[in-house]
């Protein structure tokens, strides 16, 4: 009987001191980056949306941190665009950089 309560602690023991070193491993793993972009979501008549050139947009400094008043700024924007307010997106899945498909 001394032998089990022996071998339980033993094992009690180790069990504790293996499950401290996995917390500490998140402790230190890489912090997960975040990137923030500006969706948006933008009414056109037919005439500007057969005129609109987003290659255009990006080469006159849209990089897709702008609120919507700066983007109306930029040369190639149609001056008659308005923003619909009330739309959300949400991401249904993601391909990262090693090229495995995440689900949201």
């Amino acid at each position: 009987m001394k032998s089990i309560n022996k071998f339980l602690t033993m094992l009690a023991a180790l069990l504790l001191t293996a499950s401290s070193l996995f917390s500490a491993a998140t402790v230190f793993a890489a912090e997960q980056k975040t990137k923030t972009l500006t969706v948006h979501k933008l009414l056109m008549t037919d005439q500007e949306l057969d005129a609109w050139n987003s290659d255009a947009i990006t080469t006159a400094g849209y990089d897709g941190s702008q609120n919507f008043e700066q983007f109306k700024q930029l040369q190639g924007v149609p001056q008659g665009v308005t923003e619909i307010s009330g739309v959300a997106f949400e991401l249904q899945s993601y391909t990262g950089p090693q090229g495995k498909e995440q689900e949201n």
